[in-house]
């Protein structure tokens, strides 16, 4: 391929992965359809776009991007469960690892004898030719791809021509990182809100509970005081009615006093034989003159 052909053949390709991503296409699509682009371009067999992540200050690769080359039922059932969710690499004593170490390209025409190359798992296909390329935002490494087995080997001409490439990588990546806390922003918040909300009904329910608490009370502390009302209004009846009672009762005890002192004089007398007519008669008709 002439180098103007492979030169509009990469920018369609980025206009077409740019033009994915803004419509919501899934990431992993995006970054299949740049990754399928990058090893027609180079004339690679395999290779990789991934994510630069830290865990404890060590870097380690999450990919988005990685072609299948599972040589076995376990690596084809391993590469089914965990490629769609991204593999992660953390060897940094290897190639690919050197390239997330230092921040530089990774050129390795003759793998076998690279003192930076970690060794291949048995049954894994042949490694000949391999390029690890950074990308960053700022001066900040956030992603690195990786390529093997071009047939000429790779070189720094290929890198020049590929840095279009890896603008975009780097562009879809930071979207990512962004769309990403935006979205965990968006779970706190509505976390919070919904935290919050229990929180304030769990305040009403409380406040409610004590209000009926109060309201309980005080119809309690109404019924004694009507009692209590009530209580006075009939001591006072009692009290009118025992006086009403007590003076007509009052005079008749005098009355009944003075009698009995009359009739025991009058019998006194009587016992001694001195009634007169008078005495009779006054004692009968209560003539206190006599």
């Amino acid at each position: 391929m002439r180098n103007e052909d492979r030169s509009l053949a990469l920018l369609n390709s980025i206009h077409a992965a740019l033009s994915k991503y803004v419509t919501n296409t899934p990431p992993a699509d995006v970054f299949n359809h740049l990754l399928g682009t990058l090893l027609e371009l180079t004339d690679s067999e395999y290779g990789f776009i991934g994510e630069v992540l830290y865990r404890n200050e060590t870097p380690y690769l999450k990919t988005h991007a990685i072609t299948n080359i599972a040589w076995n039922e376990e690596t084809r059932q391993f590469y089914n469960d965990n490629a769609p969710n991204g593999l992660e690499f953390s060897n940094l004593k290897s190639l690919f690892g050197d390239v997330m170490v230092t921040g530089a390209p990774v050129y390795a025409n003759s793998p076998q004898s690279d003192p930076r190359r970690g060794g291949l798992p048995e049954g894994h296909p042949p490694l000949n030719a391999f390029l690890g390329l950074p990308f960053f935002k700022g001066d900040k490494m956030i992603g690195m791809v990786g390529i093997a087995n071009c047939p000429n080997g790779y070189d720094e001409a290929l890198t020049n021509f590929l840095e279009p490439f890896l603008a975009t990588c780097s562009t879809i990546t930071e979207s990512l990182r962004i769309d990403t806390l935006r979205k965990l922003a968006e779970e706190e918040l509505q976390k919070n809100a919904e935290e919050y909300k229990e929180h304030l009904e769990s305040q009403v329910a409380q406040r409610t509970q004590d209000l009926n608490a109060s309201i309980v009370k005080l119809k309690d502390t109404q019924s004694k005081l009507i009692q209590t009302k009530k209580m006075a209004a009939l001591t006072g009846l009692v009290v009118g009615v025992a006086h009403e009672i007590n003076t007509p009762l009052g005079v008749g005890v005098t009355a009944s006093s003075f009698l009995r002192e009359k009739f025991t004089s009058f019998f006194k007398e009587f016992q001694n034989n001195d009634i007169t007519k008078n005495k009779l008669e006054a004692y009968l008709f209560d003539d206190t003159s006599s």
